[in-house]
Parts: structure tokens; C-alpha cells; sequence
């Protein structure tokens, strides 16, 4: 792991052992492990999100935050429960998304995207979900097929009622960083579980 993410990764344990709750998560995954995902789903993960899988591959509880229409903590989908969500079990994974996003004709968000997310997909088979929240109101991905202005591996989030994705950083280090400062910042609701 390069030092950002290290630092971040210790942090989050640190955060999570100050609010007197146990640090979880899965034992990590294998390189065998990243060559199945890019063989079903043609994404080739890379940088922080790899690292991060090869220390902990997935989370049954809330291990990440961000920040869409409000602070949320999500689950770090496993890489089995990522593929899962993303549509490995289906037939005909072009009919699945071509489906999907026909669901979404004529939906436009309000207010508009930022520049760097693709303004008109709403399911995108080269979105790898990483991480939800509440069955998948608020989705997490590693984007690899970003719009001109953005780059592969950039994190964004989908966000139910109003439907919108927000763009949440650059790549997986810096998200990591954000998200550490959200569990920080809203530790009450998002760490202790208390809510006034």
C-alpha cells in the first residue's frame, strides 16, 4: 500500500477503536481474486481499491462514509458480493444494463452531474460497486469509464430520491481520506450509532 492509503487505513481502525467498537472486516483478497472480476466484468481494477481489497475484502458492517445528499456510512461490498450487485449472475449482461438504463429514459438530474461522470447513464456495466448503503439507496463506485473531464478509477456515488450521482473524489485513497474525515466529523450518527 503506498503511504496515503496506509496512513488512512490505520486511521480508520483508530476511529473505529476510540468509538469502542470493534474493527470488521474479511480476511483480503488474492490476485486470482481481481483476474476473475476483470474476466466477468471487462473492469480492471487498479490502484488503492486493489490494496485496500488485499487487506480486507469486504465488510458486513459500515466501514466507509460519504457524502451525497447527506453523510452516510456503507458497507465495503466484498469483491463475490460486488459482482453480485454488479449482474454476474445474469444471462445477457448487455440486456441486463440495456434494461437497466431504459428504465432511466428521460430522467434528467437536477441539478445536472458534475463534468467528470458520464451525463447520461444511469447503469453502467463498467461501474464497479464497492460499496452501498440500506440495499443500495446510496451505491459506491470505481468508475472506469469516466467522461472526458474525469479519469478512470475516480469514486462516485448514486443517491435515491431525489436519483443523482455525485462525483466523491479522484481515486480510492482520497475517498478513503474523505471518508475517515466524514466517520470524524459525524462520529455521534455514524460511528456510535446515536441519533438526538
Amino acid at each position: 500500500m503506498n503511504d496515503l492509503l496506509t496512513q488512512e487505513f490505520e486511521r480508520l481502525q483508530k476511529l473505529f477503536h476510540s468509538a469502542n467498537r470493534p474493527f470488521p472486516g474479511f480476511s483480503g483478497a488474492t490476485d486470482a481474486d481481481f483476474i476473475r472480476v476483470y474476466k466477468k466484468t471487462g473492469i480492471n481494477l487498479s490502484g488503492g481499491i486493489v490494496d485496500f481489497y488485499k487487506q480486507i475484502n469486504g465488510s458486513d458492517e459500515e466501514i466507509l462514509a460519504v457524502f451525497s445528499d447527506e453523510p452516510t456510512a456503507c458497507k465495503f461490498n466484498s469483491l463475490e458480493t460486488a459482482l453480485f450487485k454488479w449482474g454476474a449472475v445474469q444471462p445477457n449482461i448487455d440486456a441486463y444494463y440495456l434494461k437497466l438504463q431504459n428504465t432511466w429514459n428521460g430522467y434528467n438530474q437536477d441539478p445536472p452531474r458534475n463534468i467528470r461522470i458520464k451525463p447520461d447513464l444511469w447503469a453502467n456495466k463498467l461501474w464497479f460497486p464497492f460499496g452501498d448503503f440500506n440495499g443500495g439507496a446510496t451505491i459506491l463506485y470505481w468508475d472506469s469509464d469516466p467522461a472526458p473531464a474525469g479519469k478512470v478509477g475516480q469514486i462516485i456515488v448514486y443517491q435515491h430520491n431525489p436519483e443523482a450521482y455525485y462525483y466523491v473524489a479522484p481515486d480510492f485513497e482520497t475517498f478513503l481520506l474523505k471518508s475517515n474525515d466524514l466517520f470524524k466529523e459525524y462520529r455521534r450518527e455514524l460511528l456510535e450509532k446515536k441519533f438526538d
